[in-house]
């Protein structure tokens, strides 16, 4: 449980990393920078942001299944009551190319100048439902004054298990892969106390082992005084705490020991929806 916040609905597609592709208006692809900035939790405008004419357009490497999905607009002649067309793609490649059905209309979440995204991001997750097994989706807006200048895009949803088999999967301490995407969600968090939570890894593949998984946290924006250091790992029950470590190989379909990650608030820690992501990437499949 998320605390003060409703949990998430699944898991937020890390597609700024993991081989998705964003694009709008057919020939504009998004930088790095600019997918970071979409899937954080702060305000974007100008260069950080992706102003689309007619539509943005994203393709995961992998079919998935959609449950929720957020967005901030900061458009400035926009109402508040525009939204975006969603369509959704089992074929696409890139977000523009393929076959697009339209599947809901989602609300823009127009605010026209700096908003509380962090409070918006969780309190405002549109539910999706029929979006399975879906290659990418497209948002055009419903705003006949120029597009929309989208500052936040947020997708949740599960990758199945069969889609994309070769890679590592959240597992419960008992070694089930979760779908909860609140897992590791530490909720509210008071400053000078600590919480810890077990999970552990499991190489989803049948045939190639994952070598040298190496551990760490990101951050898409950052805190002051900075995030870096109040979440670790332990490897060995608690005997230590590291920011980064690596756990070795695990061999097809093999189970991490457990891995405890500490939330260390500090006393003069920010105030905010901060968070680090839990990075677990093997050096090669083999």
């Amino acid at each position: 449980m998320a605390g003060f916040y409703p949990d998430v609905p699944g898991f937020r597609f890390e597609y700024d990393r993991d081989g998705s592709v964003v694009m709008w208006d057919g020939s504009n692809t998004a930088s790095l920078t600019q997918m970071q900035n979409l899937n954080n939790e702060t305000w974007h405008s100008g260069a950080g942001s992706v102003n689309a004419q007619n539509y943005i357009g994203i393709a995961w490497p992998e079919p998935r299944d959609v449950v929720g999905i957020y967005t901030v607009s900061n458009a400035g002649a926009a109402a508040p009551t525009d939204k975006f067309d969603c369509r959704i793609s089992a074929n696409t490649t890139n977000g523009s190319d393929g076959t697009w059905t339209h599947l809901v209309d989602v609300p823009m979440n127009v605010i026209a100048t700096n908003p509380n995204v962090p409070t918006h991001c969780r309190t405002d997750i549109f539910a999706i439902t029929g979006a399975t097994a879906i290659r990418g989706m497209q948002f055009y807006p419903y705003v006949y004054r120029g597009g929309s200048n989208t500052s936040n895009l947020h997708i949740y949803g599960q990758i199945p298990l069969t889609s994309n088999p070769d890679r590592l999967v959240l597992c419960d301490t008992t070694g089930t892969p979760t779908i909860n995407g609140a897992y590791l969600d530490f909720g509210d968090a008071a400053r000078s106390t600590t919480a810890t939570i077990s999970f552990r890894i499991k190489n989803n593949s049948a045939v190639s082992t994952a070598n040298s998984i190496a551990m760490s946290f990101q951050q898409l924006f950052d805190a002051s005084p900075t995030l870096a250091g109040q979440f670790q790992y332990s490897f060995n029950s608690g005997a230590s705490w590291v920011t980064t470590g690596n756990i070795g190989n695990l061999a097809p379909g093999a189970l991490s020991p457990v891995i405890q990650v500490r939330r260390n608030t500090l006393a003069a820690a920010a105030v905010g929806p901060w968070q680090s992501r839990v990075v677990a990437v093997p050096a090669s499949m083999t």
